[in-house]
């Protein structure tokens, strides 16, 4: 049987999604978003795809933004995609370009793999690295984060198990003073990058509206 504390996260999430659904139920689709197509004679405005990647403006200043998301315990993968985009070296350090760059996780690095120890480490040192030089990483947490702080493991593979040398330290690994749990109960679940909103699997649009991101307090 659930206990109290679970029982009040629950009503918590209902609570959020419900009111986002209120909302989102009384605002013209028009206004959704500042990236919405506009539409002369009755049909959408083509869109330059090669427009669409050049990234904000900001004054002179342009941002290059990179969202990745689901990286799900694949490291040998992960890193593949951020050299494939330029933001890594072999060493799997920081590559500072020519403008700035904003990489963007957007959750789901934990489950399905065996490297979630080492992909939360690159997540936190890219960090670091990242704003030593004027660049930004943003991570986000994903429902598979939520779940682990939840403790419901249905998707925790056997190796990751071993990774962190059993269940229990995995469990205190993940606890709210341990070293990933304490680290994932700082993230936020959505981000607003220039006029773009990030999220990882769906958009309550209230924080559109007023500009903020928040917390989810696990």
């Amino acid at each position: 049987m659930p206990n109290l504390k679970t029982v009040f996260r629950a009503i918590y999430v209902f609570f959020i999604f419900a009111s986002c659904s209120f909302v989102l139920s009384r605002i013209p689709i028009s206004s959704w978003s500042s990236h919405s197509l506009t539409v002369q004679n009755n049909q959408p405005a083509a869109v330059d795809p090669a427009k669409s990647l050049q990234g904000v403006h900001h004054g002179l200043k342009k941002e290059r933004i990179i969202a990745v998301g689901d990286l799900h315990g694949d490291y040998d993968n992960a890193v593949d995609v951020l050299r494939m985009a330029g933001i890594v070296d072999i060493q799997e350090n920081w590559v500072k370009s020519d403008q700035k760059t904003i990489l963007v996780q957007t959750g789901d690095i934990v489950d399905r793999g065996p490297d979630t120890i080492k992909l939360y480490d690159l997540m936190k040192k890219l960090t670091i690295q990242a704003n030593q030089v004027g660049d930004q990483v943003i991570h986000l947490l994903g429902n598979h984060e939520i779940m682990n702080m939840q403790e419901d493991l249905r998707y925790v593979t056997k190796e990751d198990y071993e990774s962190f040398g059993g269940f229990q330290e995995r469990r205190k690994a993940f606890a709210k003073k341990g070293k990933y749990g304490d680290y994932l109960r700082s993230l936020r679940i959505t981000a607003i990058v220039g006029n773009a909103a990030f999220v990882h699997g769906g958009y309550c649009f209230i924080i559109q509206f007023y500009s903020c991101s928040f917390y989810f307090p696990i």
